[in-house]
This record gives structure tokens, C-alpha cells and sequence, in this order.
């Protein structure tokens, strides 16, 4: 395994994926890694439902420490977890897993493929 020099940001879209939203199917997933240096790296998840009367309906863990956020950010963390990011020669993989500030819990990993 070696460390990530860059981040990661990968974003899922029901409509994307060629399958319905709706309240079981989320509408959107967004993650975000930020990269510490010899420390845990940093990461943001949101998942987005759209319930049946339109409500949007929104998961959030937002673990990035202040000192990994950019120049003037200091927004407080939303939620715990924790990420790894494996990166091979053809791919490279997160896995996250933690909680919302309410304790929804989230897992899940997102495998970015590199171009031939």
C-alpha cells in the first residue's frame, strides 16, 4: 500500500448509474479524501435521498481536522469514521466507515479504475 499524494473526490448519480432514485436508492453520493502526512487521513461523505414527497433527505460525515482544511476553513467535524486509501498500479481504492452526528451509521469504498 502506498500513500495517496493528491485527493479523491468521486461522486455517484443514480441517473449516472442507469437506476431510479428514489427513498431505498440514493439520489447522490459524494466522497472527498484529504491526504494527512503520517497522520489519519481526512474525508467527507454525503449521501442524498429523495423521499417520496420530495424531501431531500441527507447523510453527512465530515471528518477533515482543521489543520487538513484549506487556508480560512476551521468547519467542526460532523460525525466520526475513519478511511484507507490503497493505491495499486491499475486502480485506486477508498474505504470509509463511520458515523453521522446523529449515529447513522456508513460504510462503504469507491474504486477508481486508471485510463489505459
Amino acid at each position: 500500500m502506498r500513500r495517496l499524494d493528491g485527493q479523491i473526490i468521486s461522486m455517484f448519480t443514480a441517473k449516472l448509474a442507469g437506476v431510479t432514485a428514489g427513498p431505498r436508492m440514493p439520489e447522490s453520493i459524494e466522497l472527498y479524501t484529504e491526504p494527512a502526512r503520517g497522520k489519519p487521513d481526512g474525508f467527507a461523505v454525503n449521501v442524498d435521498f429523495r423521499a417520496k414527497s420530495g424531501q431531500r433527505i441527507v447523510y453527512e460525515i465530515y471528518a477533515i481536522p482543521p489543520e487538513l482544511q484549506g487556508p480560512g476553513r476551521t468547519e467542526p467535524p460532523k460525525g466520526r469514521g475513519s478511511v484507507t486509501i490503497q493505491q495499486g498500479e491499475a486502480s485506486t481504492t477508498v474505504t470509509f466507515g463511520g458515523a453521522t452526528k446523529d449515529g447513522v451509521e456508513m460504510e462503504g469504498s469507491v474504486t477508481c479504475v486508471k485510463p489505459r
